[in-house]
């Protein structure tokens, strides 16, 4: 196998905990979760390069919904990775959005005082 596969296959895991030996076992199910997961956090992380290099008011907007996205993971018991968090903190600091950066930390680090708030 080249070298690059090999490298895209551990980085695409790592934040998942899988390994490749566990992709190649999955049924249908479980195989439709992760590639979910792994779409979502590919956005996440393109939401946030993109911000950087050409921020608009439109991104403000996306960061809003990426909030929401990220909260109705929640509420669906999905837990979201760290490539997830990190980049859903940083598109709300870009944007100035601090209170729902402080939230997502907050809620990630301390669930029992963000879900007092």
């Amino acid at each position: 196998m080249p070298e690059s596969t090999l490298m895209v296959k551990e980085s695409s895991t790592k934040d998942s905990g899988l390994a490749v030996e566990d992709l190649i076992g999955m049924d249908d199910l479980k195989w439709a979760k992760f590639l979910l997961e792994m779409m979502y956090t590919l956005w996440f992380a393109v939401l946030t390069l993109k911000l950087k290099k050409d921020f608009s008011e439109y991104y403000n907007k996306l960061t809003e919904y990426a909030n929401i996205v990220f909260e109705n993971f929640k509420s669906k018991g999905i837990k979201p990775n760290q490539t997830i968090y990190k980049s859903l903190i940083e598109a709300c600091s870009y944007c100035g959005m601090n209170d729902q950066a402080l939230e997502i930390v907050t809620s990630k680090f301390f669930p029992s005082k963000s879900s007092q708030t």
